[in-house]
């Protein structure tokens, strides 16, 4: 039963506490007294649906702390792992509400959700209204209710505790299960590793000749691009180099030995003499030219 309810900064209620004693208590007042500010706030304490509205104007936060006393040996489905050892038959509900709409709960001090107050609410309070809900139209709670009547809480409660215990079990089942699985995944993994590397027979010191390849392949484009532009420049072209200096070679042909331009004695035998591949002691066109023009050496006359 609910012994004590505080409110703080809740709707237009600053600050109110209000003290339940056994029996019959009445809650009675005119018309906007403030009764149904006082029931919503009890049903945040249950779970209700938390409202920024509901937060008094001008302040944080709103507070609502319910104070619940457990009688008896009576069990209360999903309260085990919120009950203090240490004082078993109490129970402290506080829900927060910021101004924002976000809403805190706890439990005896824990953090708790909202869903753990549904269930504990249907236990710990009965509202009966004209418009709100009650256990026993409730279908979730007709076994509860049953097994009570029967009195077989203590055999609910040892069954609960075993179906936990093998839904456990077989979770941890399943993750054995399924590292096994992966285990001979692994295994088949490792298995086909070793025969790929047993298939590709490999030499001691294979690593440095495929490093090198390696090096070579990575290379060859640029290699070959760059092979392609100096063909296309000596060849290639439009003005390509050969064809340029045959012309130029050429041209110097024609003119000649000149009287004054040479020494004398200056001939096709002369060391100066432009020489042609395949075509000694003659001037003529080529397509690949290697020596210096003959206006380029000096004659042996002038050492």
């Amino acid at each position: 039963m609910l012994t004590e309810l505080r409110i703080r900064n809740f709707a237009v209620i600053e600050e109110a506490e209000l003290s339940l004693a056994a029996g019959l208590n009445v809650l009675s007042g005119e018309t906007g007294a403030g009764k149904t500010i006082v029931m919503t706030a009890l049903g945040l304490l249950l779970g209700g649906r938390a409202s920024p509205e509901l937060v008094r104007m001008g302040a944080r936060e709103a507070v609502v702390e319910g104070l619940f006393e457990i009688e008896g040996e009576t069990s209360i489905a999903g309260a085990s792992e919120w009950i203090d050892p240490d004082n078993p038959h109490q129970m402290i509900i506080r829900r927060v509400i910021a101004e924002g709409g976000r809403s805190r709960v706890s439990i005896n001090g824990n953090t708790a959700t909202v869903q753990a107050l549904v269930q504990l609410g249907d236990a710990l309070i009965q509202i009966y209204g004209q418009h709100e809900q009650q256990s026993l139209l409730q279908r979730e709670n007709h076994l509860l209710i049953l097994d009570r009547h029967a009195g077989l809480e203590a055999e609910v409660a040892a069954y609960r505790e075993l179906y936990q215990h093998s839904r456990e079990s077989r979770v941890r089942l399943s993750e054995l299960e399924r590292h096994e699985q992966e285990r001979g995944d692994l295994l088949e993994l490792a298995r086909f590793r070793v025969s790929e590397l047993e298939n590709a027979h490999l030499a001691a010191g294979e690593d440095v000749a495929l490093t090198a390849e390696r090096s070579v392949l990575t290379n060859a484009t640029r290699l070959a691009e760059a092979a392609n532009a100096a063909e296309h420049a000596l060849y290639g072209a439009e003005s390509a180099a050969v064809d340029l200096v045959s012309s130029a070679r050429s041209r110097l042909a024609d003119r000649a030995p000149q009287p004054g331009l040479t020494p004398a004695g200056c001939g096709p035998a002369c060391p100066c003499w432009p020489r042609i591949p395949g075509m000694p002691g003659s001037w003529g066109a080529a397509r690949h030219v290697r020596p210096l023009p003959w206006w380029g050496r000096r004659h042996p006359s002038a050492r």
